[in-house]
């Protein structure tokens, strides 16, 4: 505790000195200064200098100078570290450490003869007798003679001098003591005004608390019987009228009593009227003191010491409605001081006279009760009471109190402007934490994330905003206001207030409710919404303007969008033809070095490097290993699985970075691209293998009929899978990539501020992953279609087999007996290579292909991805069943998507399924018999 104490003084005193804030004159920027130095010491990361490390550098430099033959400089540092002065030194290592990095070649830069300059002055020589007597010898007369300290003082003496000397200086003589009062006494008489004593006597009869006068007998039927009369005390009119007056101004009086810790005033019941009854009377009274009461309720509120800013501008704004109020009232009382006309004096006039000026104050006089209750719980609550309290009053049409309470409000709102004024134009936030409601995070936060992370909208315990019900909807707009200053203060952009941010519109009752005098007929809340809607313009157009023009100019980010169509779309399919078809020839002859990230990065580079809008550096490509040993060898969904791996990185500027988001890129544009490769792949596959025109030339004898028909369906099937694979790829490129590039384009050169950016990045990246199809609502359509593209695959597969085997056999019939079991042993060799011709869906395939193994929904056949998977025979089953199955397989897959696509479409999805759903459908026909 000493030391926190200790600690605690040490940055009182820090704050003090550098700011010139004392918690006396300042205590809420003090507490604030206290409370950020607190929070600095408290998280630094940084310990005190090692002693050791700066021991152990002075001894290599010493053993370096006396290398270097300067031993003299190296005793003159040994001679200083063993002084005593600097072994006490608490920082001393500190000190040395600092005058180390600051040194520069010692050996050749240092003398010793600076040593002298550095030593301080000699002290002077200490004074003796010997110095005195030289210059004031003790040779005076009577300097040794003793002293009488018993006699009269030297100031009597003095005193006794100067009188002696006035008596004589003059040759005439002096008048008397006496003489002199007398003539002093007649001097003020002559200056002093004789007063008219009928103006006294008028004055002394007005005090009516001095003179009492009891009422006449013939006032007794004017007064209750039951009152005592020997302790009534009589008045006039213009006595209470006056009482009245001085009573609403807050000023004692005689005729009312006021209890000062509550404020109640009361009337005095021993006065009465001459001319009326007594209970008319005590009743007026007692209205007027009604009225007094709340008055000083007023008054008593702003006596009190607010500590909080927003509480003293209220303060402040009751206290000129006072003072308005007291010019009105000694606008009432001057019509009986200078009486020009016949005046009527009548109380009841007087009441209704006052009760216009007094109705906003005995309205706000009801309300400050829940102010006070409000103001320790959030202070700005009392912002929300006067608005709610403002609203009413105009609801009720009240031409009296509305301009009060407006005018009211809005002082305070002004006041409450302050934080929002400094936030959104230097984006600095140090007001008090309890007021404003846009907090910073604790922790530093990297660039890229700098406008998601570095600030936020603070919620109070029940999860709503900390800020005013009325400013909730304009809450994010000032939150990206002061972002966007942040934001280009980062980029170097606003080293200060823009100059386009000096003209801002001041809001009062005139910017509110226009100049009219009457009550205007839209309701106050849309009317203070516009209002402020056109403060907030003037200044967040400004920023916002300037933050997305450097974004689009300065930092090219439609050239940053080029880049990554090209890269994840594929926009020029030729750049990446090259590179792809190396990838595919690598993965089909199962070569390990086929996802080599270096590899691949490289050739990436070199296909995509030559565009303008392309920065080559920032381009790789990763791949992450598959599950399993025999995962990259074997399986019938090994291209599926293995260019799912494949990750592409693109590395963005940070502040491109904050609006295109990291997870938009992984989630939307690589699934997007790993779909559009599956493709290009399953195509490549289809494209190589290609039948003989011999093949289809039907036979003169019945043992080769059945290989024409087989070849006749693998034609068909290879057709029907290269029109499916182009549709698919021309619906994602055509029909909805291009489409959504240019709507995103349209989207960002339209949007007002980097948050619109970000909303239009977002919404393109959501519709874009539904439109592919790659939603989790639409994940049967999908694996639908991936099990087409593993159709594909098999049927490669297939076709490589078949090729072997007619090869093989064809060997066989041709040779000799010579060469037969060579040939036998060349089969079996090649048997072992060729791929095998599985065409059967294994549940452990299921779980791993691409990136459907996330989808987990039913498809509308009901069962678990059943309808989007096919089952096709062993390879037990001969060649043309196998084929007549896949060909129904395809069929199968091509209607169950087509019927999902129709359906999602008509549901209110989007209108291109119908079209893909139909495209899917022309090549869909009944299976043939005499295959």
């Amino acid at each position: 505790m000493a030391h926190l104490a200790k600690l605690g003084l040490l940055t009182d005193e820090l704050i003090t000195a550098l700011t010139g804030i004392t918690e006396q004159n300042d205590p809420q920027n003090f507490r604030l200064c206290r409370k950020f130095a607190a929070r600095s010491l408290k998280h630094h990361n940084y310990g005190r200098t090692n002693q050791f490390e700066v021991a152990q550098r002075l001894d290599g430099l010493q053993e370096k100078l006396s290398i270097l033959n300067c031993d003299e400089l190296a005793d003159a540092i040994e001679d200083r570290r063993n002084e005593d002065t600097l072994l006490r030194y608490n920082w001393a290592p500190e000190a040395l450490s600092l005058i180390l990095e600051l040194s520069n070649k010692p050996a050749t830069n240092s003398r010793l003869e600076d040593l002298e300059a550095l030593k301080p002055p000699p002290s002077p020589p200490p004074l003796t007798w010997e110095d005195i007597i030289s210059e004031d010898p003790l040779d005076e007369e009577g300097i040794w003679d003793e002293v009488d300290f018993g006699a009269e003082s030297s100031e009597d003496e003095e005193f006794e001098r100067r009188s002696f000397d006035r008596s004589v200086s003059g040759d005439e003589t002096q008048p008397s003591s006496v003489a002199a009062e007398e003539n002093e006494a007649q001097n003020l008489e002559v200056t002093l005004l004789q007063p008219d004593q009928s103006i006294l006597d008028h004055i002394s009869k007005a005090q009516f608390w001095n003179h009492r006068t009891r009422p006449a007998k013939e006032d007794v039927d004017l007064i209750e019987t039951a009152i005592d009369l020997s302790k009534t005390w009589k008045l006039s009119e213009m006595q209470a009228l006056r009482e009245v007056l001085f009573m609403l101004s807050g000023l004692p009086t005689s005729l009312f009593s006021c209890d000062t810790s509550t404020g109640v005033i009361k009337p005095v019941e021993k006065y009465a009227l001459g001319h009326t009854s007594y209970d008319s009377f005590q009743g007026l009274l007692a209205a007027f003191a009604n009225l007094g009461t709340q008055v000083q309720t007023v008054r008593q509120w702003t006596s009190l010491e607010q500590s909080i800013p927003l509480l003293q501008s209220l303060n402040a704004s009751i206290s000129s409605r006072l003072k308005i109020l007291q010019q009105k009232l000694l606008q009432i009382e001057s019509r009986f001081v200078h009486l020009r006309k016949q005046v009527v004096v009548s109380l009841v006039d007087v009441y209704h006279r006052v009760q216009t000026p007094l109705l906003p104050l005995l309205m706000l006089a009801d309300l400050l009760p829940a102010l006070k209750e409000t103001a320790g719980e959030n202070p700005f609550k009392c912002l929300e009471k006067l608005f709610h309290q403002t609203s009413l009053v105009h609801l009720a049409g009240d031409d009296v109190s509305f301009p009060f309470m407006t005018s009211l409000f809005l002082d305070c709102f002004n006041t409450y402007l302050r934080p929002i004024r400094a936030w959104m134009e230097s984006g600095e936030l140090y007001y008090n934490e309890e007021i404003f409601f846009i907090g910073m995070a604790e922790k530093s936060v990297e660039n890229r994330n700098l406008w998601h992370d570095q600030y936020f909208l603070r919620q109070d315990h029940r999860g709503r905003l900390h800020a005013p019900e009325f400013l909730r909807a304009q809450a994010k707009k000032i939150l990206n206001t002061g972002k966007s200053v942040v934001f280009l203060r980062r980029l170097g952009i606003f080293g200060s207030r823009p100059a386009a941010l000096e003209d801002e519109p001041y809001l009062d009752y005139a910017a509110v409710c226009g100049t009219d005098n009457s009550i205007p007929l839209a309701p106050f809340s849309d009317l203070f919404d516009e209002a402020f809607e056109r403060w907030l313009d003037s200044k967040h157009h400004s920023a916002s303007t300037v933050l997305r023009n450097v974004l689009f100019s300065r930092y090219g980010l439609f050239t940053i969008l080029d880049a990554l169509e090209h890269i994840y779309f594929l926009k020029d399919g030729s750049l990446y033809a090259n590179m792809l078809t190396v990838l595919f020839e690598k993965i089909e002859r199962r070569k390990d070095s086929w996802n080599d990230r270096f590899l691949l990065t490289e050739q990436a580079q070199g296909a995509l490097g030559t565009l303008a809008c392309m920065d080559p550096k920032r381009l790789f490509v990763r791949s992450t290993p598959l599950a399993g040993e025999g995962a990259e060898t074997g399986g019938t969904h090994r291209s599926l699985k293995m260019l799912g791996t494949i990750k592409v990185e693109y590395t963005l500027p940070w502040s491109i970075a904050n609006i295109i988001a990291r997870h938009t890129i992984t989630d939307s544009y690589q699934r997007v691209f790993t779909l559009l490769v599956q493709i290009r792949n399953a195509k490549y596959l289809l494209e190589r293998r290609r039948l003989l025109k011999t093949d289809f030339i039907k036979p003169n004898h019945a043992s080769a009929d059945s290989n024409y028909d087989v070849n006749l369906l693998s034609l068909s099937i290879r057709h029907r899978l290269l029109w499916l694979v182009n549709t698919l790829y021309s619906y994602l490129t055509e029909t909805v990539i291009v489409t959504s590039t240019l709507e995103l384009r349209y989207d960002m050169n339209a949007a007002k501020d980097v948050d619109a950016m970000i909303s239009a990045h977002e919404h393109f990246a959501v519709k874009l992953q539904e439109q592919c199809l790659l939603s989790r609502k639409l994940s049967p359509i999908y694996q639908a279609l991936m099990s087409l593209l593993d159709l594909a695959f098999h049927f490669s597969d297939l076709h490589s087999a078949s090729e072997v085997d007619r090869s093989v056999d064809r060997s066989v019939l041709s040779g000799s007996r010579h060469d037969q079991a060579l040939r036998d042993k060349q089969y079996a060799g090649r048997a072992m290579k060729r791929p095998t011709a599985r065409l059967d869906f294994d549940s452990s395939d299921d779980e791993e292909a691409d990136d459907s193994s996330e989808y987990d929904e039913l498809d509308p056949r009901g069962s678990k991805g059943s309808g989007a998977r096919s089952s096709l025979p062993s390879n037990r089953v001969p060649l043309a069943a196998r084929l007549r199955e896949m060909r129904a397989e395809i069929d199968r897959l091509c209607g169950f998507a087509a019927t999902g696509l129709r359906s999602v479409s008509r549901a209110g999805g989007e209108p291109a399924w119908d079209m893909l759903a139909d495209m899917l459908d022309w090549g869909i026909r009944p299976t043939e018999e005499h295959l």
